[in-house]
């Protein structure tokens, strides 16, 4: 067990650094690939950004990685131990590139993990900070069938959905990219091969339209309850303000009248 003064801080180390730079000069994502234990002992004196090796490494896991908003600069590395492995004590841990470069270095608790026959139960996780100024660059290549999501990270991500669909429900017009039925009240859609000069849809302001111009609407309601004449619709506008009329002549058409028929 490591002792109260011992620094447990997770470091990047100057090979995580120097990755991190090559990285970003050739324009490539730093890849990271597993949480690295061991039961060496740095002394209290060595500086762990230094390491560049793992002092006797023991056991190595693939390791999920969070980032985080209020703290662009902190990374949040999660690996587990299995209940079936054991049998050292955990006195550092590092983060491994894809590479091989140990990216980040940090003195470990000394805790002893047990195999099944001397007790274990259950997997343990550990949980490891770090700080980078170039976190846009670092990404986590890993098996997530491999990891698992802890209360914590279950958590997140509620309350992540949670202010996601608050400020979605708080917006004006969530859904801009689709047509409202209020816009579509009063209005009648020609479904015309031949009104390609006109508007999808026409105001049903009880106006006057050319049969020829809307074969496929008039299709629909030709011959309907839809269609009356047009002398019925003047002698009853009211009655007959949501039907379309019918020229004397059956050249034309009027359609309905919308605001008309709700007054």
């Amino acid at each position: 067990m490591a002792n109260t003064d011992t620094d447990l801080r997770c470091y990047l180390t100057n090979a995580g650094i120097a990755a991190e730079n090559n990285a970003i000069q050739l324009g490539r994502k730093l890849p990271i690939k597993e949480m690295v234990f061991g039961s060496g002992v740095l002394a209290d004196g060595e500086d762990p950004r230094n390491q560049t090796t793992m002092i006797s490494e023991q056991f190595k896991v693939p390791c999920a990685m969070n980032t985080h908003s209020d703290d662009p600069t902190l990374l949040t590395f999660k690996g587990d131990i299995p209940v079936d492995v054991g049998g050292f004590n955990i006195n550092e841990v590092a983060i491994r590139l894809e590479d091989g470069t140990i990216y980040g270095y940090a003195r470990g608790t000394g805790d002893y993990k047990p195999t099944p026959e001397q007790g274990a139960t259950e997997l343990i996780r550990y949980v490891v900070d770090m700080y980078s100024t170039n976190v846009t660059v670092i990404e986590c290549k890993v098996d997530l069938s491999n990891v698992y999501a802890d209360y914590e990270d279950l958590e997140q991500v509620k309350s992540e959905a949670a202010e996601a669909l608050q400020g979605h429900e708080k917006q004006a017009d969530p859904h801009g990219q689709y047509l409202k039925t209020d816009i579509l009240v009063g209005f009648i859609f020609p479904d015309s091969t031949t009104s390609a000069t006109r508007d999808i849809a026409f105001i049903a302001d009880g106006s006057s339209y050319l049969i020829a111009d809307y074969p496929k609407l008039m299709g629909k309601v030709q011959g309907t309850y839809l269609m009356v004449s047009q002398s019925s619709i003047d002698e009853n506008p009211e009655q007959y303000a949501a039907c379309y009329g019918l020229s004397n002549d059956g050249k034309r058409f009027t359609v309905p009248n919308y605001p008309f028929a709700h007054t």
